[in-house]
């Protein structure tokens, strides 16, 4: 089970920025999964990761955890990998109608803290950030 969070509405802009740019991009097909990584993304990314409670931004902090940034689409009915002893953040940027997150369904500016993979229907394309604690 996900935590199901919601950014405040002032994230819009740069939600709507993210998604632009992002949808331009050629994802990875990777054993089913489409992905996208590229130091340009978490550049394109920061504005609106800065909209992310306090909590969450030291939780993802690159000097205190190993944390990556990539970018998923859900085009087909999976679990979004989360490997144990890790934490992830899934912050959809477009969302198709019928999307869900755990049976629940996706509406803007939610975002869901995963402690386990959990299962996402399509269609949406979302940040995917993963982090673990540096020993």
């Amino acid at each position: 089970m996900a935590d199901i969070l919601k950014l405040p509405s002032e994230a819009v802009t740069a939600l709507t920025e993210v998604k632009n740019w992002l949808l331009k991009q050629k994802f990875t097909d990777i054993s089913g999964l489409r992905f996208y990584s590229s130091p340009e993304l978490v550049e394109k990314s920061k504005a609106l990761l800065d909209h992310l409670p306090d909590k969450c931004k030291e939780d993802y902090d690159p000097q205190r955890h190993d944390t990556r940034v990539t970018a998923i689409h859900i085009h087909a009915t999976m679990t979004v990998p989360v490997k144990n002893g890790s934490n992830g953040l899934l912050i959809p940027v477009h969302i198709g109608d019928g999307a869900t997150l755990d049976g629940m369904e996706v509406h803007p500016l939610q975002y869901a803290e995963l402690k386990q993979g959990l299962v996402a229907t399509p269609d949406f394309y979302a940040l995917l950030l993963l982090s673990r604690a540096i020993a």
